[in-house]
């Protein structure tokens, strides 16, 4: 099953690599696409998990933000993000 990807909701720029810094210029580039590793990713990845779980009738927990819990007819699952 292959999941589809998601772009992060907002501009990210990034210094240029210095071996591709030429004449002491001083260049940031737009990213057009979310790349693993930068600082947003996690965040830009939790918020859409968080919407997905959402959906299918998981809350948070009162306590801890990264733990889910669903009640259901024959019992509650809580699921919990490390």
């Amino acid at each position: 099953m292959a999941w589809p990807l998601f772009q992060l909701d907002e501009q990210v720029y990034m210094k240029q690599p210095q071996e591709y810094i030429d004449q002491g210029e001083n260049i940031v580039c737009r990213l057009r696409k979310a790349i693993y590793g930068l600082q947003k990713s996690p965040r830009a990845w939790f918020e859409k998990f968080n919407m997905v779980i959402s959906d299918i009738k998981f809350a948070h927990c009162d306590s801890d933000h990264t733990v889910f819990i669903c009640h259901t007819k024959s019992g509650s699952v809580i699921l919990a993000m490390y």
